[in-house]
């Protein structure tokens, strides 16, 4: 049977010529929106020259590694194109009894590619406000093919479904049931799951993701409630029906109305396909999430809306991405968005015609905003997926480039400005156990992107321990709680640095707004080490007005003031200093700087297991110095056991990274040893840790491009 509804390639934005050409100096920090749509022939055929010559151009791939870049992510791209073709036959078989369904029409299918992310520096940093290095994984991520069959214009129906299709990688079987799988692709089971939207732009809350069940449903079940909470899923194209009214007042100020006509629904089929290790740290979930909202948008316009130019900004502003990246963390958190946008002075107002096909009336509904209050998005009710993270994840996604790293800070989502004046200081008080070289006081700030030497690259090593985040109050995974609690005792530091004050009166303040705070009314002449001793101490002096009832106060002040003492050093010390050794070629130091940030991960933050503290360790020749029972790294010792070794590699740094409780670290080795690396590093394991799950895996990969459609 012939692939489903073939025909013409047809493009929006530039013509074929163009995107040939497209200048790589330009959209530097931007998710680029041209779009190209295909037909399902030309992603299921293996030689299809107008696919993988776009492809191609979007990885970006260097010559060393450009076709094994391109097999990986264009076998996924078929896989998925092979999903959709399936469901779309059985759906075409129904629409006979369909009458609302627009089979007939010629359906082209949208492709998008949504890397995983390596979390280089900025352990548990960006939900409070701290700093992060980071970079988007090239070759491994989440290839998405999708397409929307729109309702009859006739059918007086604009009801809407999406519906997911998965192709689960190995270790996720287990989410295959009876119920919700029907065939398999590469002998890997397929699962479905269709969420019903409501017929107008207010969620149902019942239908909201309760957070409750370890499922994958929970991510687009969450996400999809959100997006329709604060943008309405329904095409919000502009047609030539919508009547646009500007007026302004006798003071200046600039009225806008939009009165839209109805609209017309459909169904959209979204089908995945991903090479990244579920539960492994680099972030499927978040690929997900970023994933299915630009899927979404490229539909259904939703950066077209009032509400989302408003908030989040227009395609043109360089801080929209940012602004994205935010937003799409609030929405997997559940928290509300608030803007930051300095907006024009007015009001801005959207009148929706809607048919209700149930009871066969039409209603207007209309949503005003005015420039002088906060915009907000609100959170859904139960929360999103149940952790309560930040955007980084997100932002290293959407902001990616190949062979860069982003430098960026938090609350909001921005490119990192820092001051490098006391990072020397820091560094000696943290036993760096490297030589500080004077020239790193003579750097007055950072470029927010960091290019990665040409001949270094990453062997990253998933443990097979699976950091689960999803649950909730009634399904929390060993990953969430942890995840969770870290996220509560940074948020419990800052309200003990903020004398005691109730949950409410913080607000969306943070450890690093107390940072800046103190660092501004101390002045600049004050050692740096001052500020983290003066927070340190007004948390533990004021810890006691929150361990109310509690009989181990002295055990809560002690973890708040160890908490803050790990962020700052990670956050404010061990980021910077590891982006200027990396921007300067700097290695040992590098090295050093790392083992310093794996070490607090282990000893303050506590959110890594036996296998994720030992991994970094071999790789860097310092297995001995970890401890047992408790778990702890010490500090550096000698490290004569390489000399036994002879033909043994070490990584020139390497650490854990993610949220931590399972998942996978990462290592910095020469290009040209990455392979044997790999396996060395992998055999220790399997030696050290015998009879573990299928699921580990050592692969090498590099920084590569952000998210993009194809």
């Amino acid at each position: 049977m012939a692939p489903f509804l073939s025909c013409e390639v047809s493009f929006e934005g530039d013509d074929y010529d163009s995107l040939h050409s497209v200048d790589d100096t330009h959209h530097t920090h931007q998710y680029n929106p041209i779009m190209t749509r295909f037909p399902l022939t030309e992603i299921l055929d293996s030689n299809s020259l107008s696919f993988d010559d776009l492809l191609k151009i979007k990885l970006q791939s260097s010559n060393d590694d450009n076709d094994t870049t391109f097999n990986n992510v264009r076998c996924l791209f078929k896989t998925a194109a092979q999903a959709l073709d399936f469901e779309l036959k059985n759906q075409l078989q129904q629409s006979d009894n369909d009458n609302s369904i627009n089979c007939n029409e010629g359906i082209l299918s949208h492709c998008h590619w949504t890397p995983g992310r390596i979390e280089v520096m900025g352990k548990h940093t960006d939900y409070s406000g701290g700093n992060s290095l980071v970079c988007a994984t090239r070759s491994r991520g989440m290839a998405m093919v999708s397409t929307f069959i729109t309702n009859k214009e006739d059918s007086n129906d604009n009801t809407m479904k999406i519906t997911i299709i998965s192709v689960l990688p190995k270790g996720m079987e287990h989410h295959a049931t009876q119920e919700s799988t029907s065939y398999r692709i590469d002998d890997r089971p397929v699962v479905h799951h269709t969420i019903h939207i409501p017929n107008n732009t207010k969620s149902n809350n019942n239908d909201e993701s309760d957070s409750k069940v370890i499922d994958w449903t929970i991510y687009p079940t969450a996400i999809i409630n959100r997006l329709q909470k604060n943008f309405g899923l329904y095409p919000h194209s502009s047609s030539p029906t919508d009547k646009v009214t500007e007026t302004k007042t006798a003071d200046g100020r600039k009225h806008v109305h939009i009165e839209k006509g109805r609209q017309i629904g459909g169904h959209v089929f979204i089908a995945l396909s991903s090479n990244l290790p579920p539960a492994s740290g680099l972030s499927t979930s978040s690929a997900f999430v970023t994933g299915l909202y630009l899927v979404l948008n490229s539909h259904l316009n939703l950066s077209e809306t009032p509400q989302y130019c408003y908030a989040i900004g227009k395609d043109e502003e360089d801080d929209t991405i940012y602004n994205l990246s935010t937003y799409l963390g609030n929405a997997e958190n559940g928290m509300d968005y608030i803007s930051t946008r300095v907006r024009e002075e007015g009001t801005y107002t959207e009148t929706v015609e809607r048919y209700d096909p149930m009871f066969g009336t039409t209603e207007k509904e209309t949503k005003t905003w005015t420039s002088n209050e906060p915009f907000v998005l609100e959170g859904t009710i139960n929360g999103g997926v149940g952790t309560f993270g930040g955007s980084e994840d997100h932002a290293a996604i959407l902001t990616g480039r190949s062979g860069e790293f982003r430098l960026l800070s938090f609350c909001p989502t921005r490119p990192a400005s820092i001051d490098m004046k006391n990072i020397v200081n820091d560094l000696v008080s943290l036993d760096i156990g490297a030589d500080i070289n004077t020239s790193m006081k003579e750097e007055t700030s950072l470029d927010s992107t960091i290019q990665l030497p040409d001949d270094l690259t990453f062997v990253v090593a998933f443990s097979g321990a699976r950091a689960e985040k999803a649950g909730g109050s009634d399904g929390d995974t060993d990953a969430s709680l942890g995840y969770n609690n870290a996220s509560e005792l940074a948020r419990k530091a800052f309200q003990a640095y903020y004398t005691g004050c109730s949950n409410n009166d913080i607000g969306g303040l943070t450890l690093a707004d107390a940072i800046r705070y103190e660092r501004k009314c101390r002045g600049e002449t004050d050692a740096s080490e001052c500020v983290k001793a003066r927070i340190q101490r007004g948390i533990r002096n004021r810890a006691s007005l929150l361990a109310f009832g509690m009989s181990n106060k002295e055990e809560y002040a002690a973890s708040l003031a160890t908490r803050f003492e790990q962020f700052y050093d990670e956050s404010e010390c061990l980021v910077p200093a590891a982006a200027y050794a990396i921007s300067q070629n700097k290695l040992d130091l590098l090295g050093s700087i790392v083992d310093a940030s794996h070490r607090g991960a282990v000893n303050l933050l506590q959110n890594q297991i036996t296998e994720t503290a030992w991994l970094p360790l071999w790789a860097r020749g310092i297995e001995a110095d970890l401890q047992l029972n408790p778990l702890l790294v010490r500090k550096p010792a000698s490290t004569t056991q390489l000399d036994v070794q002879p033909n043994r590699i070490k990584a020139i740094a390497a650490s854990c990274f993610g949220a931590g409780f399972g998942g996978s670290c990462w290592a910095l080795v020469h290009r040209h040893q990455a392979e044997e690396f790999a396996n060395q590093w992998q055999n220790a394991y399997d030696e050290r840790f015998p009879g573990g799950s299928e699921t580990r895996e050592f692969f090498v990969t590099s920084p590569g491009p952000g998210a993009f459609c194809v």
